[in-house]
């Protein structure tokens, strides 16, 4: 399957299923960077930001537990938007380990 038949894909079934459009639009992400489609990228990040990310989002963009997901959300609620991926690390239970794990999916 082609960059472009993936998409589609993911587009109809975010017709379809609407509740389901973070998801879809997370799994289109993680398809274009494995295409290396950064416009693509860019576009979804934006949809994403449109709809608000919350900690289920970020569970599947970064691969990180729900507990985490949580404090980055709250975090970010309590302290305004993250300036940089670093200010991860002021998040409880994120220490360099669990940064480093999730570092090159997360979406801020």
């Amino acid at each position: 399957m082609n960059f472009e038949a993936a998409l589609k894909c993911i587009d109809d079934a975010i017709v379809s299923f609407p509740r389901d459009r973070k998801y879809a639009l997370t799994v289109k992400f993680e398809i274009a960077r494995l295409f290396h489609n950064f416009n693509e990228m860019e576009r979804v990040i934006r949809e994403l930001e449109a709809d608000g990310s919350n900690e289920n989002t970020i569970v599947v963009c970064n691969q990180v537990d729900k507990t985490i997901a949580k404090r980055i959300v709250e975090y970010r609620n309590l302290n305004g938007n993250y300036g940089c991926l670093e200010d991860l690390l002021n998040v409880k239970g994120v220490g360099k380990i669990t940064f480093d794990k999730f570092k090159d999916y997360i979406i801020l």
